[in-house]
């Protein structure tokens, strides 16, 4: 081995393998999780905000009455955000947990989650990823019969962020790759209809929705008129559902 090789193994060795830029200049800005993480003044070490953040998985989606099982582990101010819809409230996101409900139509519905980890700089988030899966066998939300199709959302990021007295006050969850899967890219309860063969309902009404404001962060939740087309849509499709539903019963 040559003297050059030998200074350059010793140079990566001192600095911890960390790669450069082009040419030896600057660096990729790693940060130091593990030194970041335990100098957190928040009050929650990361292990705990881990395991509430499972609690919240489990109570919030797996629960026999999700909705009251929920609403103790959210902050009044909690918001919901999606690529979709977004900011939900408290209110308005335990309704559409009480009527969703997919592990009851969904039995072998999975978050199939992984990479649990507390954010070093956000130090009350965590974040995860997941690739949701189930086959539609029982009725979803009491309206739509089996279609016995089954469901793959595309990987998704979320993220759920903490109060200091341990409850939810912020949870994300937005596409990674919508290239995987069978909802054409969504998630949610536009997944779940794409996942059965609906097309996205009112479109035009939704890229409004996403457009609306100069910065979305600052855009209210969905209006009356939103609300009314949603309604008419789910209506529409529960009866599309449960036609496709009865006559592939009949054929077999």
């Amino acid at each position: 081995m040559k003297d050059g090789e030998n200074n350059n193994n010793n140079n990566n060795n001192n600095n911890n393998d960390r790669v450069t830029y082009y040419n030896g200049y600057g660096s990729l800005d790693e940060l130091d999780e593990e030194t970041l993480l335990k100098n957190s003044k928040f009050p929650i070490k990361p292990d705990e905000l881990i395991a509430l953040t499972k609690r919240f998985l489990s109570d919030c989606f797996f629960a026999p009455e999700p909705h009251l099982k929920c609403a103790p582990i959210l902050s009044e101010d909690f918001e919901y955000w999606s690529f979709v819809v977004g900011p939900i409230n408290k209110k308005t996101y335990l309704d559409y947990v009480r009527v969703l409900r997919l592990p009851e139509a969904f039995p072998d519905y999975k978050t199939n989650s992984w990479g649990y980890r507390v954010d070093p700089l956000e130090l009350n988030r965590v974040w995860i990823n997941t690739r949701w899966t189930g086959t539609h066998t029982k009725t979803l939300m009491g309206k739509i019969k089996p279609t016995y199709k089954y469901l793959e959302f595309p990987p998704a990021t979320v993220s759920l962020t903490f109060t200091e007295e341990g409850l939810v006050s912020k949870y994300t969850t937005f596409v990674s790759d919508r290239s995987v899967g069978n909802t054409h890219g969504y998630a949610g309860i536009f997944g779940v209809f794409r996942a059965l063969g609906e097309n996205v309902p009112f479109p035009d009404v939704v890229e409004n929705y996403l457009r609306k404001g100069k910065d979305t962060h600052k855009r209210k939740g969905p209006g009356l008129y939103f609300k009314i087309r949603a309604w008419f849509w789910q209506r529409k499709v529960t009866k599309r559902a449960n036609r496709r539903s009865k006559n592939n019963k009949e054929d077999k």
